[in-house]
């Protein structure tokens, strides 16, 4: 099913939720679309995010321990682990590039 062939908003909307979680396949004139299966992945994962998210608000104090400050917290660990990466990766390199330069 394309996305041009939904008759409402709504539904083109959640098609393209669903192209941009699960990719999209060509109808018969290749214009992008989704099929039966990727509809039902797609509402599958949607359930499961749902239940897992009740889970965690009744179980606040042990999935939130910062409340609504968590995910701001754990996007700030994800930015400081990306940034320690590369530092790491830099000064691996490092002595490598520091040997090849000064052993000509």
């Amino acid at each position: 099913m394309p996305v041009e062939s939904a008759g409402d908003d709504a539904t083109k909307a959640v098609i393209n939720d669903i192209i941009a979680c699960f990719g999209s396949l060509p109808d018969r004139g290749g214009k992008p679309g989704i099929d039966q299966a990727k509809a039902d992945a797609f509402f599958t994962e949607a359930a499961a995010f749902s239940d897992w998210n009740k889970k965690a608000e009744a179980d606040a104090a042990n999935s939130l321990p910062l409340g609504d400050a968590t995910a701001a917290a754990s996007a700030a660990l994800k930015a400081v682990k990306r940034q320690s990466g590369r530092l790491f990766r830099t000064l691996a390199v490092s002595p490598l590039l520091i040997h090849a330069r000064w052993s000509r």
